[in-house]
């Protein structure tokens, strides 16, 4: 478990420095950025609630034709909370910090 929860601390690292570089995201990921910019929402909280959808989803399918929860484990579950808090707690801190190094904010420190 603790790996897991490990895991989706570096995930969530990428996928902040990903899509802070401006380069090309992963499908997901880009997916869930028009979203959140269409939506004017903060791309960590609609990460989360698609997460939880496609989870739910999954656990749903898999009940309903293996009659069995074998797709879905405690890491999917610990990813679909996880991830998306830790990137827009990644995403608070590099943008302002990214920020006060180009002079758009001052330092508060």
């Amino acid at each position: 478990m603790l790996l897991a929860i490990l895991a989706c601390i570096i995930m969530a690292l990428g996928i902040t420095l990903t899509i802070h570089s401006n380069l090309t995201v992963m499908p997901y990921e880009g997916f869930i950025g028009t979203q959140a910019f269409r939506l004017r929402k903060d791309f960590g909280k609609l990460k989360v609630k698609v997460d939880l959808i496609f989870t739910i989803s999954s656990i749903v399918i898999s009940l309903i034709l293996l009659h069995n929860m074998n797709s879905v484990g405690l890491g999917t579950i610990i990813a679909s909370f996880l991830t998306g808090i830790v990137v827009s707690f990644f995403d608070m801190i590099l943008t302002t910090r990214l920020n006060v190094y180009l002079g758009l904010e001052h330092s508060t420190v």
